[in-house]
């Protein structure tokens, strides 16, 4: 029970991604943000292949079936960190030393 409501963390990935989108001028700041939202997101996979995964919730009894596998909406969510991640890579390679992207 307890490792399925750790599973439930994965959820946090949205809001470091958030965090990243608003600080992306700020590469130094965002890549961390993306780190944790691809490390989040992704961590996900590790709780279904091991069996440990939230349910969906199907009927007002509150049961749960397991998820068992994944659709296109997760990868979608897991390649919108990735690609996050990248593009703060690249916005740190072209300016090594700026704190602030663009300077005026």
């Amino acid at each position: 029970m307890f490792l399925g409501a750790v599973a439930g963390l994965t959820w946090f990935a949205n809001p470091l991604l958030v965090g990243a989108w608003i600080t992306f001028w700020y590469p130094k700041v965002s890549v961390w943000f993306s780190i944790f939202a691809v490390i989040l997101s992704a961590s996900f996979l590790l709780f279904l292949f091991t069996g440990i995964t939230m349910g969906n919730l199907h009927n007002d009894e509150r049961e749960c079936t397991p998820i068992v596998h994944l659709h296109i909406g997760y990868w979608l969510w897991l390649s919108s960190t990735i690609v996050m991640l990248v593009g703060n890579c690249i916005q740190m390679s072209k300016h090594p030393n700026d704190y602030f992207i663009p300077k005026k």
